[in-house]
C-alpha cells in the first residue's frame, strides 16, 4: 500500500508481529517502487536478506543499484548473510572502489566478515572470486584480500607464493590511513609476524629486524634480540 512515510513505516510494523509472508512481499515491493522513505527500504533488503536464497538474490541486486547510499549499504551488509558467498564477494569488491566513504567501509566489512565466517564450499567459491580478481589486479582496493589468500595459500603448502601474498599485503595496508588502516591491525600484524619468521627461519638477520621494528615500533630492539638469541 502506498502512503505518507510515517503510515508506511507503521503498516511494515504491524506486517511483521502477525504477518511474516505479508510482510516479505511488502517489503519486496518498497525496494522494487523505491518507496520512501529511504530508511524502509533499507529496512527491507536486511530483513529479505535473511529469507532465503532466492528472495536474498532478488532484494540485494535491486538495493544495490539504488538511488540512496543508505540503501546501498545496507545491501552491502546484507550480502554477508547471504548463503551464496562467492556471488556475495563479487558484487562487494567493486564497492571497495566506490567514492562513498561510507560504502567503501561498508563493502570492506562485509568482506572481512565473509571469509571470517564461509565455511567449506562457500569458503571456497569465495576464495576462488578472490583469486580472480587478484589476477586482474582488483585487490588495490581491498588488500586484505592479499593476506587473506596468503593465508590459504599456507595451508596448501604453497609457501613461497604465500610469502609473496604477504608481502604485497603487509606493504599495501601499511600504506592505508585512518580508520580503514586501523581496522586491519590483524593482517598486518599477521602478515608481518609471518614474513619475520620466515626471515629468521632463513637466517636473515636484516630482514627479520625490519619486520620486528614494523610490528614492534621503537621498543622493538629488546624483543629482537631475544628473537635471535
Amino acid at each position: 500500500p502506498a502512503g505518507p512515510p510515517e503510515r508506511v513505516l507503521l503498516i511494515l510494523q504491524v506486517l511483521q508481529r502477525g504477518a511474516p509472508q505479508e510482510a516479505e512481499v511488502f517489503r519486496m515491493r518498497a525496494i522494487e517502487e523505491r518507496r520512501q522513505p529511504e530508511q524502509l527500504r533499507s529496512r527491507a533488503v536486511v530483513f529479505l536478506g535473511s529469507r532465503g536464497a532466492a528472495v536474498a538474490e532478488k532484494a540485494t541486486t535491486l538495493a544495490l543499484s539504488d538511488p540512496s547510499v543508505e540503501v546501498r549499504v545496507a545491501a552491502l551488509e546484507a550480502l554477508a548473510r547471504l548463503p551464496m558467498r562467492g556471488r556475495a564477494v563479487e558484487r562487494a569488491l567493486p564497492f571497495c572502489q566506490d567514492p562513498d566513504a561510507r560504502l567503501r567501509s561498508r563493502a570492506t566489512r562485509s568482506l572481512r566478515r565473509i571469509f571470517n565466517e564461509a565455511e567449506d564450499l562457500e569458503r571456497e567459491q569465495a576464495l576462488e572470486v578472490l583469486r580472480g580478481a587478484k589476477k586482474r589486479g582488483q585487490l588495490t582496493a581491498f588488500p586484505e584480500g592479499y593476506v587473506i589468500l596468503a593465508g590459504m595459500a599456507d595451508r596448501e603448502g604453497k609457501r613461497l607464493h604465500a610469502l609473496e601474498l604477504y608481502r604485497q599485503g603487509a606493504m599495501e595496508l601499511e600504506a592505508l590511513s585512518g580508520d580503514r588502516r586501523r581496522a586491519t591491525s590483524d593482517l598486518r600484524l599477521e602478515a608481518k609476524l609471518q614474513l619475520a619468521d620466515e626471515a629468521k627461519a632463513r637466517g636473515q638477520e636484516a630482514e627479520l629486524k625490519k619486520w620486528v621494528q614494523q610490528v614492534l615500533g621503537d621498543g622493538f630492539m629488546a624483543v629482537f634480540r631475544l628473537c635471535t638469541v
